[in-house]
């Protein structure tokens, strides 16, 4: 006696066939589609970001009610842009922009995640940058910048 395979039962096997291999593939490779890479710093990298989000907080914890200070910046850009120039913070009137300084503290950290070298100089009293010299490992011309801040000056506190 010949055994016979009906259309339809090899149809359903083949497509049982292809479903379980779909599954399988699905399974083998869903860890690959929902993982969530996880940046990996250096050591170098997580102690200046260490640094950098506490002496960012001191400040915050710190920062007079009023102040004034100038902003030099050093770059490969033009000379317009590397002129000093006088800043006054005045937080309740701060309804236009962020503080400088609160941007200093951005630029630095985005350069740190960057894996720029950033080498931070902190105010003794309160903990505000200084002097950020930033280099970005391309070594393009344009990849480096330094930002001075000088004759800060309280206000009001």
């Amino acid at each position: 006696m010949k055994h016979r395979i009906s259309r339809k039962t090899a149809y359903q096997s083949t497509a049982l066939i292809a479903v379980v291999l779909i599954v399988v593939i699905i399974y083998i490779s869903a860890p690959y589609f929902t993982t969530v890479p996880v940046a990996e710093f250096s050591d170098e990298q997580e102690l200046l970001l260490d640094e950098l989000y506490a002496k960012k907080q001191r400040w915050e914890e710190n920062r007079p009610a009023s102040f004034r200070y100038v902003v030099e910046r050093k770059c490969a850009c033009p000379a317009e842009h590397m002129k000093p120039f006088p800043v006054v913070e005045d937080l309740d009137a701060r309804n236009i922009r962020v503080s400088w300084i609160d941007d200093f503290f951005i630029d630095a950290e985005k350069a740190i995640l960057d894996s720029a070298q950033v080498v931070i100089t902190y105010d003794a009293l309160y903990s505000f940058p200084v002097a950020i010299s930033i280099s970005y490992p391309d070594g393009a011309e344009d990849s480096w910048q330094e930002i001075y801040v000088r004759d800060f000056d309280i206000i009001r506190y």
